[in-house]
Formats: C-alpha cells, sequence, structure tokens
C-alpha cells in the first residue's frame, strides 16, 4: 500500500467533509428560509442544494478510493469480517460510515429534486426536510476526535 497516497486521500476526504457539510448547512437554510415565507429564497435553495449534492457526490468518489483502494483498516477487516464486525473501529469504517453517508448522499439528491419539480413553499418545505436529514445523519456519522476511531477536525497537509 502506498501510504503517501492515503494520506493524501485521506486529508482530502476530510477537508471536503466541511465543504460539503457547510453546504448542507446553507441549502437546509435556504429552504427552511423558502418554506417559512420568503420566496427569495428559491434561487438559493436550488443553487445551494445543488452545490451540497455535488460536494456529496465528490466526497463518495474520494471515499471509494479510500475504501476500495487505500484503507488500511478496511483491508484488514475484509481479510477478517467476523472478527472486523465485532470491532466497533472496523465495523464504523467498513459498514456505518459508508452506509449512512450513502443514505445522506441519497437524502441530498432527493432535496435537490424536490426543490427542482415542486414549485413555491410546498417544494421547498420539503427539501428542506430532506436537507436537514442530510445534514443531521452526516454529523451523526462523523469520525469525531473524541471517538475512538475518530480523526483530527482538521488534516494535517
Amino acid at each position: 500500500m502506498d501510504f503517501e497516497a492515503y494520506g493524501l486521500v485521506i486529508a482530502i476526504h476530510s477537508t471536503l467533509r466541511w465543504v460539503a457539510l457547510g453546504a448542507g448547512v446553507v441549502a437546509a437554510a435556504a429552504a427552511w428560509g423558502g418554506r417559512l415565507g420568503s420566496s427569495s429564497w428559491a434561487d438559493t435553495t436550488s443553487g445551494a442544494g445543488r452545490a451540497f449534492a455535488v460536494t456529496m457526490d465528490l466526497q463518495l468518489v474520494v471515499g471509494l478510493v479510500l475504501y476500495l483502494a487505500l484503507s488500511p483498516t478496511v483491508a484488514s477487516g475484509l481479510g477478517n469480517m467476523a472478527g472486523a464486525m465485532a470491532d466497533s473501529q472496523h465495523r464504523f469504517w467498513m459498514v456505518e460510515h459508508p452506509a449512512a453517508m450513502i443514505v445522506a448522499l441519497v437524502l441530498a439528491h432527493v432535496g435537490v429534486a424536490k426543490s427542482r419539480h415542486q414549485s413555491g413553499a410546498e417544494g421547498r418545505g420539503r427539501a428542506a426536510w430532506y436537507f436537514t436529514l442530510a445534514v443531521l445523519l452526516v454529523v451523526a456519522v462523523l469520525p469525531w476526535p473524541f471517538l475512538d476511531y475518530g480523526r483530527p477536525l482538521i488534516p494535517s497537509w
């Protein structure tokens, strides 16, 4: 395994998480603003939602590179699946984190579709729920530093 490549890709993934989270918060706030009465949020909701979904897509691609090619944790877990599922760190990186993030990505895309295909406050209200749920899910499965399997808040480049 190329540890230099792993370090670079994990730093990109760790940095991009803040961009994705920020875009999600803006998308949710814009959608809620539009839902609660301000029609001026319509363009912001659509653009912010697309930015959120695209950033989540980029995170998926980078995460797949880590998962399928570079992660020593996943590689060791694949060698002993029963043991990996019994270990919270391996289980988090092999199942919980990727599964939850894929669900969050789907929620972000559904939110974009709702904001685009349903006009007015109703569409933005539905988008607001999807964006909010996606952001909450992302926050719930980030590898916070205080967790056993946590990562630093800001990666060392």
